[in-house]
Order: C-alpha cells, then structure tokens, then sequence
C-alpha cells in the first residue's frame, strides 16, 4: 500500500504552486495601503483665504462626520440665504485652527476677537468677523465649499449632506 508521500510524489500528482503578487500587483497594494495611510493622517490643511492674494492662509482640521451634521441639521430643508450662508461661516469657524501671515506672521487662532482687532473691526460673535473678513458672501461660500471638499476626501457622505445632495 502507498504511503500518503507516495501518493502526492508520484503518478504525476503535483500540488497547485501558491500564487505569489507580482512586483506590479505588490507595488499597487502598497501604493493602496500608503493612500489609506495618508487619508488617515491627512487631519490639517492649509489654503489660501479668498481675496487676500495670497497674503493670507487659513489652516482648517478635518472635522468628524457628526459635527458637520450638527450644523447641516440646523439649515436642513431651509431656503433662506442667510441661513445657508451661516451654516457656510459656522463650518469655516469651527474648523479653522490657524490664520498666518505669508511671511509666517500668526494672524489669529481662528476667526475670532484676535481677528476682528486685527483687522481694526469691534465684535465679539464669530459670524461677524467672518462676514467682515471675507467682505464677499460668494467667496466665503466658495471657501466652505473647498474645505468640505477636502474633508470629503475621508468621509464623501459630508459634502453630499452638506450640500442636500
């Protein structure tokens, strides 16, 4: 009787090789797992304020899928301008960590009463010194727009939300 070695070594039996990636394929899930990577990672951005020529940046962190809701929920099923363009300056408030200077001057933490000094304008409401910042509602519009784009790139549901899409 023939052993089981026997068996699997002769009459021409051979065993299926085992599959291995190629250098191409191996490259290409490495290319994948780096972009997950990044994406997870990707938390700060920095863009160029609107109107500003450059001169002005804004960094904006990403924001978690809920706190985006909270404040789409508030414009949900609302026609107003001003209401949407609100829910436009509550998402850039609320995101921004950093405004700075192109030579690297630190303008402000956010749009805040640092800000609005800065800029020689007396409030103390978030919303006010945005508005008076931008001076263009269509720009900051846009500029909300850009930031949840970017955010986007981890969570799609955020801007098709966002926008009632």
């Amino acid at each position: 009787m023939a052993t089981e070695s026997q068996i699997t070594q002769g009459d021409g039996y051979e065993p299926e090789p085992e599959e291995q990636p190629s250098d191409v394929e191996q490259s290409f899930m490495d290319q994948l797992r780096a972009r997950r990577t990044a994406i997870a990672n990707d938390t700060k951005t920095t863009f160029d304020v609107p109107g500003y020529d450059g001169l002005l940046k804004a960094t904006y962190k990403r924001m978690e899928y809920a706190d985006v809701m909270q404040i789409v929920r508030r414009v949900a099923g609302n026609d107003k301008s001003k209401d949407v363009l609100g829910a436009h300056a509550d998402l850039l408030i609320r995101a921004c960590t950093s405004l700075d200077a192109v030579d690297g001057t630190h303008v402000s933490d956010g749009y805040d009463m640092t800000l609005a000094k800065f800029f020689g304008y007396n409030t103390e409401r978030a919303r006010e010194v945005i508005t008076y910042m931008f001076a263009n509602d269509l720009a900051m519009a846009a500029h909300s727009n850009q930031v949840l784009a970017w955010m986007q790139a981890s969570q799609p549901e955020i801007t098709e939300d966002f926008q009632g899409e």
